[in-house]
């Protein structure tokens, strides 16, 4: 009914691979646990976590306790500069070549998708997201991407923090921002919008109103019902603004 494995556990199938000190496998439950500093590995994918539970039908992963996860910057975008905009910018790397590194209390992970809880924080070297829920679909591979991710608060705001292609840090905070990317024909539209009383504020002056679209594509952002404050050494609104 039941198998204990224990020291120096490594579990391998494919291109998968999780190592534990400990690991639970029982003939009544499609899950698999994983205690003993257990890491896991997938293709280009990484992650830790205190306790890590393997079902095995469904093939979910679920990271509980001190969770961590690496993957490369082009299976999720919403802090990744897009291709159009980015490709000219100095020291400019390919986003497949750039990991991002997300840690939070949990995480569920399937094939195509995860869902990150509590004190959530993504870094890559353009940018960086802090947030409480973090849902995210994940590419799977070159030529493919991400095509939506949403991060949303419960306490704390939404915080993001990008390099333009300019290479100007520009801030922002909201209740909610929603990342979308979609391709029709030749158009491409990669917009990430901030609702609930979002702020932007980079080194020319900062910017208020509900909703504000960062175009990733175009490198703008539209502000509705907008209100800002320019920075006194300055006479123009920034490029950036539109």
């Amino acid at each position: 009914q039941n198998v204990v494995a224990q020291d120096q556990v490594v579990v391998e199938q494919n291109d998968g691979r999780i190592t534990a000190e400990k690991a639970v496998f029982s003939a009544t439950n499609s899950a698999s646990t994983f205690t003993g500093k257990p890491t896991w590995q997938s293709g280009p994918r990484e992650g830790s976590a205190d306790v890590l539970i393997l079902d095995r039908v469904s093939k979910e992963l679920r990271a509980q306790g001190n969770a961590r996860m690496r993957l490369p910057a082009d299976q999720i975008r919403i802090v990744e500069m897009s291709p159009s905009a980015g490709a000219n910018r100095p020291g400019s790397v390919d986003a497949g070549k750039r990991l991002v590194d997300i840690s939070s209390d949990a995480y569920d992970l399937r094939e195509n998708s995860g869902v990150f809880q509590g004190n959530v924080h993504l870094r890559n070297p353009q940018g960086r997201l802090f947030c409480d829920l973090l849902t995210a679909s994940l590419s799977q591979g070159p030529g493919e991407e991400s095509r939506n991710a949403v991060a949303e608060r419960r306490q704390n705001r939404v915080e993001i923090v990008w390099l333009d292609a300019k290479g100007q840090t520009n801030y922002s905070w909201s209740d909610k921002a929603v990342y979308g990317y979609t391709a029709t024909h030749s158009v491409t539209n990669e917009l990430v919008t901030l609702s609930g009383d979002p702020v932007v504020t980079n080194p020319q002056g900062t910017h208020t109103g509900d909703p504000i679209v960062w175009d990733r594509v175009r490198n703008t952002v539209y502000v509705a019902n907008e209100k800002s404050e320019i920075a006194s050494n300055t006479t123009n609104t920034p490029d950036l603004f539109r």
